[in-house]
């Protein structure tokens, strides 16, 4: 027998231990969960999810290269009768154009507040690149606008091919970017030579300097193999990993470019068929100035294979999205960059490449077109 004060002691000892309700721990739980919770549903708010944004933005630039800066300026005149679709072309294209440039300046401010937000991006990187991206975005909006000064154009152009140069060299160390990052190296060397090609041809103009134009076609040239260096580059990453779909995609997109490159090669014959007359118009429209030199049938063929791959790329399954997108807006870009949407195509391509090398979770969330998984990963 045991006194009563151990006795009672050994009871509040025994009554202690299974307590169950005194420390009410799902409630304490659940407290801690709610600002989590909360917080999954304000970064749902603040970090929208970016890749499916480029996504559209991609679609939108290759529908808007295809009827704007091909079809459209290819019906005027193309056959009597003509008016109601000339009309249509033309709003087509500019509809098209119009929410390019809308839904890609909304996509890249929100991969230029992405880019500052990520430490396993140097500081200087993040910092130029949102200055020159800011800038650059300012002028191409103003450049759809209203007609700019040629010189500012060129500028615009030589500021987005070193940038995309910037960001896809240090990329290509990265393995899960690597192939991504070499079509960006190659059509951010195409556009830094077409736009010196520009420049050159340009001042040769003004100043009828025959052998200075000359060298402005070499220079030409070089882009050209740059574009092919690209269109190689994309062939490869579709097909090492899935031979089959990548024969199938570069199949359609040679069958294209043979078949619209023999009808445009009779379209300026007098008994010429309108589909040889449009074909020849739209893939005039589509080739760079000065010309290279090479000839216009073979400058033709890779602009419709450049087209025809970017539409395969973007086709690709989810996981490799990503790499896909900036692929398809570099392939857009090329050599094109004195066109402001062609701009605004290689700047998205060359803010998306380095965090799809950044081996961290929360720009894969936050560039994920589900992004609760991604969210909540983020905030743990």
């Amino acid at each position: 027998m045991t006194a009563p004060g151990e006795s009672d002691e050994t009871a509040s000892d025994g009554d202690a231990a299974p307590e169950a309700p005194r420390a009410p721990q799902p409630e304490v739980i659940g407290h801690a969960q709610r600002p989590v919770a909360r917080a999954d549903s304000l970064s749902g708010l603040t970090a929208p999810p970016a890749l499916p944004m480029a996504l559209a933005v991609a679609w939108l630039l290759l529908l808007a290269s295809i009827f704007g800066r091909a079809l459209a300026p290819a019906l005027p005149g193309a056959r009597a009768g003509f008016e109601r679709w000339i009309t249509w072309g033309d709003r087509l294209g500019a509809v098209l154009s119009q929410a390019a440039l809308l839904v890609g300046t909304v996509t890249v401010v929100v991969l230029l507040l992405t880019t500052l937000r990520q430490n396993g991006l140097g500081i200087l990187y993040r910092l130029l690149m949102a200055i020159f991206g800011a800038g650059t975005l300012t002028v191409v909006m103003t450049a759809h606008r209203q007609r700019i000064r040629a010189d500012s154009v060129l500028v615009v152009a030589l500021v987005t091919s070193l940038m995309a140069l910037w960001s896809g060299l240090p990329t290509t160390r990265s393995p899960r970017s690597r192939g991504a990052a070499l079509v960006l190296v190659a059509a951010g060397s195409s556009a830094l030579a077409h736009t010196v090609a520009r420049a050159l041809a340009l001042y040769a103009s003004e100043n009828a300097l025959v052998s200075l134009f000359g060298v402005a076609r070499w220079v030409a040239t070089l882009g050209l193999l740059f574009d092919v260096a690209a269109l190689v580059l994309c062939v490869l990453w579709l097909w090492i990993p899935r031979p089959r779909s990548g024969a199938i995609v570069l199949g359609v997109a040679t069958l294209l470019a043979v078949l619209l490159v023999g009808a445009a090669a009779s379209g300026s014959a007098p008994d010429a068929s309108l589909f040889s007359v449009l074909a020849d118009r739209a893939l005039t429209e589509l080739t760079q100035h000065p010309a290279p030199l090479v000839p216009q049938m073979v400058r033709a063929g890779l602009e419709v294979m450049a087209f025809v791959l970017a539409g395969g790329v973007l086709l690709q399954p989810t996981e490799r999205r990503l790499s896909a997108v900036v692929i398809a807006l570099a392939l857009l870009a090329r050599g094109s960059t004195d066109i402001p949407l062609c701009a605004l195509s290689l700047l998205l391509a060359a803010l998306l490449a380095p965090l799809a090398s950044v081996p961290h979770g929360d720009v894969q969330s936050e560039l994920r077109l589900n992004s609760g998984e991604g969210n909540a990963r983020l905030n743990a």
